[in-house]
């Protein structure tokens, strides 16, 4: 019977019989005591009688039915939200998300950016659409997850296509609307990969990137062939998307700003630890049912209190500090995502500019606000400008913004040193470079040097002006510590440190300007007498060739 009930529970949804074995004794009068059915092919005499045998036995079986439990296969992608308890505590949502998942500081980032992004449908205005990129196994499906499927609030789809979104199918005799895009209507939609968009055919990315820019404008109309047409107006619909980060390939500049890219674990890859990902989820693997149902809880339920006592009117305002570095991001995201077109043959086809950064500014003041009311703070602080801030650094291309990072912290670099320290392929690295010069982001100027250099010219790049004070508004200068008297260390700027120690550094430079002045005689010098060695060898060369010619004539 427990043999009867592990095969019924493993076979949900399926038809089965289990072999008759009373038909076994019509065949062996004087008994059987066989348990296999290789028990009845040793008993049997002739061979070609055991087939018989054996369809007897399944043909006089009972089949039985496990229907699937339509509850209990549905309740993982579609959850009542009435049914939850609303959490209004954001230190016990806090708490539950760190007991149920594995997280850093990126992750409760992301957490806190994707319910603000869910929320933004409902002010007015263009929605904020977000790529959540991550490693394999990382735990960005499981976060995805954990917003409940389908419900009042979110729905869910495991892939997308642009025939998901608009169909021209025309039901007969039925008025009912067969594309799947009204339904997603003032909802935020989770996708869970749409990285499968890249083994997609180009003409169908094409059509499913081209619907997703009218369904961000709020106004979509597709006439079909068979006399529909397809027409909604005032559609506004939120967008998480999970990718891996073959996404990075991918340059999206020709949709504008509408897809943001999140790093689920961060690109500071000292924040993560792999180590504690795989023992908290090994803690979880007898768990891992209740953890989801915890995260599910949780996250529907602060959301809930979210949704239920949200009042766009009572949304705080950004403080003018906070407004410039939002412009400063806007600006910096926009330039480093501009893509140049390049032909194979001839190089760059056209002058490449920069799209305007109103849209984006825009996007990142009106989720900067809904990030305060969901962090639950009375002001907009600087920790929420790190929230929006790392929203617009993971959206700009990694390798992109490690080269202008490090430009920006040494002032100037050269091309060899950034391959070294910024492990980017020569090639790679040749490219950005490029790119950067057509779209004015570096500048670039010759080393003047009396030696000759075989190869290409050793060059000198330094950041454009606006890209220059657009990362100095939004990274932070870095301190150093200067010790007392006391031998107590405080963290005073390096300008400060310089007047307060005035006499010191005014002797420094005067040490430094000798000692610079004497390497310059010193270089000049040996390069006049580098100068006059080569000379004396060219002349001493020309001599030589002079005096073969000569007793080559007379021979």
């Amino acid at each position: 019977m427990k043999f009867r009930e592990s095969i019924a529970k493993k076979a949900k949804g399926f038809s089965y019989s289990f072999a008759n074995w009373n038909v076994v004794d019509d065949y062996f009068p004087d008994g059987f005591e066989g348990k296999d059915p290789r028990d009845i092919l040793n008993a049997t005499k002739v061979k070609a009688e055991v087939l018989p045998i054996y369809l007897d036995m399944i043909t006089e079986a009972t089949l039985e039915t496990e229907s699937a439990d339509k509850e209990e296969t549905s309740s993982a992608y579609s959850i009542d939200v009435d049914s939850i308890e609303p959490l209004p505590s954001r230190k016990k949502f806090r708490e539950n998300v760190l007991r149920a998942m594995y997280t850093n500081d990126s992750i409760l980032k992301c957490i806190d950016i994707v319910m603000a992004a869910a929320l933004c449908v409902n002010l007015p205005g263009e929605p904020v659409w977000i790529f959540l990129s991550g490693e394999a196994s990382s735990g960005k499906t499981f976060l995805i997850e954990s917003f409940g499927g389908e419900n009042k609030y979110f729905d869910y789809a495991s892939k997308l296509t642009h025939t998901s979104l608009v169909s021209g199918w025309k039901p007969t005799g039925s008025d009912e609307e067969s594309s799947g895009l009204p339904k997603f209507n003032r909802k935020t939609l989770f996708i869970k990969d749409m990285t499968v968009i890249l083994d997609m055919d180009k003409g169908a990315q094409q059509q499913l990137w081209a619907m997703f820019r009218d369904i961000y404008d709020g106004y979509i109309k597709i006439p079909f062939g068979n006399g529909k047409v397809f027409k909604a107006t005032g559609i506004k619909i939120g967008c998480i998307a999970g990718v891996t980060h073959a996404i990075q390939a991918r340059n999206d500049s020709e949709m504008g700003e509408r897809f943001l890219k999140l790093d689920y674990l961060g690109r500071d890859k000292s924040e993560f630890c792999e180590d504690e990902h795989m023992d908290k989820a090994w803690e979880s693997m007898d768990k891992k049912k209740e953890n989801k149902e915890l995260m599910v809880q949780t996250i529907l339920g602060y959301y809930k209190h979210l949704a239920e006592n949200f009042k766009p009117e009572e949304l705080l305002k950004v403080p003018l500090e906070i407004k410039e570095k939002l412009r400063s991001l806007a600006k910096l995201v926009v330039r480093l995502s501009t893509k140049v077109t390049k032909d194979r043959h001839e190089g760059m086809v056209y002058r490449p500019k920069s799209a305007i950064a109103t849209r984006l500014f825009l996007t990142f003041g009106q989720l900067i606000r809904v990030l305060a009311y969901v962090r639950q703070e009375k002001t907009i602080t600087n920790e929420t400008f790190e929230c929006v801030k790392k929203l617009a650094f993971d959206t700009c291309n990694e390798f992109n913004f490690q080269v202008v990072d490090y430009i920006h912290h040494k002032g100037s670099a050269k091309r060899g040193e950034m391959i070294n320290d910024l492990r980017i392929p020569s090639t790679r690295m040749h490219q950005i470079l490029t790119d950067f010069e057509a779209l004015s982001i570096v500048n670039r100027t010759k080393e003047d040097t009396d030696e000759q250099v075989s190869g290409r010219p050793n060059y000198t790049y330094t950041l454009n002006e606006t890209v220059e004070a657009c990362l100095t508004d939004t990274i932070k200068r870095r301190k150093r510590v200067v010790k007392n008297n006391n031998g107590i260390s405080s963290g005073k700027t390096a300008s400060k440190s310089k007047t307060t120690d005035g006499n010191k550094s005014s002797k420094k430079s005067s040490r430094t300007d000798k000692l610079r002045s004497a390497t310059t005689s010193n270089s000049s010098s040996t390069a006049n007498d580098k100068r006059t060695i080569r000379t004396r060898k060219s002349t001493s060369n020309k001599g030589k060739a002079g005096s073969r010619r000569k007793t080559a004539n007379k021979a």
